[in-house]
């Protein structure tokens, strides 16, 4: 920490690092995108395997994978990055995110920077379909609802990068 404040060069903690970033990210900005996965365990004692990701992008076009076997671990590695990468110097925060709890409440919880969540496209669209199921609709009326919605998304834009 004390050496990034005097800005001083700190080498990356481990990671995977590329160099070909796949979005435009807006100067002095990181990127954060999160994700929960569930898969099959083979195991015999459990059924089910939870790993936690996350990928980091700067507008320098630095991309780092981190993977961890808990959400408390994927957040440690995150937070080293965050101080290699200078976050606290002045950069700003995008996280895109799925919707689990813990990852709302650690992002709301950041201070001292700059800080802006979006809920990933695949999540915003399965909370909408959810919801417009909820109404009662009938299949028809529903697909035609849904549609609006993701034309004006569309229109607008907001397919990703």
């Amino acid at each position: 920490m004390q050496q990034v404040l005097a800005q001083k060069e700190v080498p990356s903690p481990c990671g995977v690092l590329s160099n070909v970033g796949t979005c435009r990210i807006e100067e002095n900005t990181i990127q954060l995108q999160m994700d929960e996965g569930k898969t099959k365990s083979q195991e015999d004692d459990k059924k089910w395997n939870l790993t936690y990701t996350a990928t980091l992008e700067t507008s320098e076009h630095q991309c780092f994978y981190l993977t961890a076997e808990s959400s408390e671990k994927l957040i440690q590695q995150v937070l080293a990055y965050f101080v290699v990468l200078g976050l606290y110097l002045g950069k700003r925060l995008e996280v895109i995110r799925e919707g689990a709890g813990w990852m709302g409440e650690w992002v709301g919880s950041i201070q001292d920077t700059s800080v802006e969540q979006v809920l990933c496209w695949y999540h915003l669209c399965k909370r909408i379909w959810e919801s417009i199921k909820a109404l009662g609709l009938a299949k028809e009326e529903r697909k035609l609802l849904v549609c609006t919605i993701y034309g004006v998304a569309k229109r607008r834009g907001w397919f990703g990068c």
